[in-house]
């Protein structure tokens, strides 16, 4: 009988080496977004690719072995009540079967007023500086952005209907309903149980890996 522990063992330890990869990208703005010119990709997307590729494998194993063992009723009623688990399944089934992932960043920063002069009536705040690197640097880092918070999030791509773009005009949201009207491509964030930021997701699915490990070793179907 098919026997998956090793194999899936090997796929975590790639797992955690490819979380690593994404890691370098934490809190760091680069030119172009990151874009790899030479070869016209997202280093970024490439690594969370392969991350998803890799985890989704530690699943397949498992499944096989749940099949072959007359254990997939208990596989499936674990995986069915993960939201993160889903989640990540959802991204990966995108991915394969509708277009490649994306992602987006938003930069916010302290902007206290340090002064103000009453004659002119203008407000000056705090200097913030972001810190723009090469893709060069990405192993190299010179500067950190001490200044701003960096949240990097994963979007997927809006389906554009006649009804989407009478919700944008009804809720007043007149550019989306004229962007979407004339085929430009939408995108929304992706969250799981209110959580957005890339970095927290891939280690909250790492932990729930190790979880299902856990549970299909006690449960007959990881050996």
């Amino acid at each position: 009988m098919y026997k998956s522990k090793n194999e899936i063992d090997k796929k975590l330890k790639q797992v955690k080496y490819i979380r690593k990869e994404i890691e370098k990208f934490r809190g760091r703005v680069f030119v172009k977004e990151g874009l790899d010119e030479e070869t016209g990709s997202y280093p970024l997307l490439t690594n969370v690719g392969s991350f998803l590729a890799h985890a989704r494998s530690i699943f397949q194993y498992a499944q096989k072995e749940a099949k072959e063992a007359g254990c997939h009723e208990k596989y499936d009623n674990y995986v069915s009540q993960r939201e993160i688990i889903k989640f990540f399944k959802g991204i990966r089934d995108r991915e394969i079967h509708e277009y490649v992932i994306t992602s987006c960043k938003t930069i916010s920063a302290d902007s206290s007023i340090v002064s103000y002069d009453p004659v002119s009536r203008t407000a000056i705040g705090k200097e913030v500086k972001v810190y723009v690197e090469k893709l060069s640097d990405l192993n190299t880092p010179k500067e950190t952005n001490r200044d701003v918070e960096i949240q990097l999030m994963l979007t997927k791509r809006i389906e554009v209907t006649n009804s989407l773009i009478n919700d944008f005009v009804a809720k007043g949201g007149t550019e989306l309903a004229r962007a979407a009207s004339e085929g430009e491509e939408l995108f929304e964030e992706l969250e799981c149980d209110g959580e957005k930021d890339l970095f927290k997701l891939c280690d909250n699915y790492i932990d729930e890996i190790k979880r299902f490990i856990e549970y299909g070793i006690a449960n007959g179907f990881i050996s």
